[in-house]
């Protein structure tokens, strides 16, 4: 079935009409998520910047790298394992929808989400590991990640999980 340019307007119409009723948007990897919507490299519109009510551009969470959830293993774990860790059943394919539905059971799971919420609301930045080369598996399994055009590791995080960290961070960039 082929998609009519009428009805692919159609749909992005509502998509900005919900989001219009929303405070954030969540993702489980944002940052890949994030890159369709607002201008391309080329200056044409992939999709509409999702904004509120008040015109004001909604801010993406992500529940890969911003929300610690009860039964998570390992920093950055995929959508399928933190399911699977919350006895959340899988089924259908890695699509968009399914990882909508998938982070919506995940949801419905917790205990307390308002205060995931406001853990992942928390104010970021940039920041820089501070570790040798011997030590470059404390960040990596911190989650930092390696830049190796600049060879740093760098990751975003809240300001005050810093403090948590087995090795010293340098800020780099806060974030809005």
């Amino acid at each position: 079935m082929e998609i009519t340019k009428e009805q692919a307007a159609e749909s992005v119409w509502m998509i900005t009409e919900m989001a219009k009723k929303a405070q954030v948007i969540v993702a489980h990897n944002a940052e890949f998520d994030q890159k369709w919507f607002g201008s391309s490299n080329n200056g044409k519109s992939l999709l509409p910047v999702l904004s509120n009510s008040n015109n004001e551009p909604l801010r993406w969470l992500c529940t890969c790298t911003e929300f610690k959830w009860p039964r998570q293993i390992r920093f950055g774990q995929s959508l399928i394992e933190l399911a699977a860790a919350h006895d959340v059943g899988i089924f259908g394919n890695h699509r968009a929808l399914t990882d909508c539905q998938l982070i919506a059971y995940l949801f419905d799971r917790m205990e307390n989400l308002n205060a995931m919420f406001q853990m992942a609301l928390r104010p970021k930045a940039w920041f820089k590991a501070l570790v040798t080369y011997d030590n470059r598996e404390l960040a990596k399994k911190a989650g930092f990640k390696w830049i190796p055009e600049r060879q740093i590791w760098v990751m975003k995080m809240a300001v005050e999980d810093t403090k948590e960290l087995p090795f010293m961070v340098s800020p780099i960039e806060f974030c809005q």
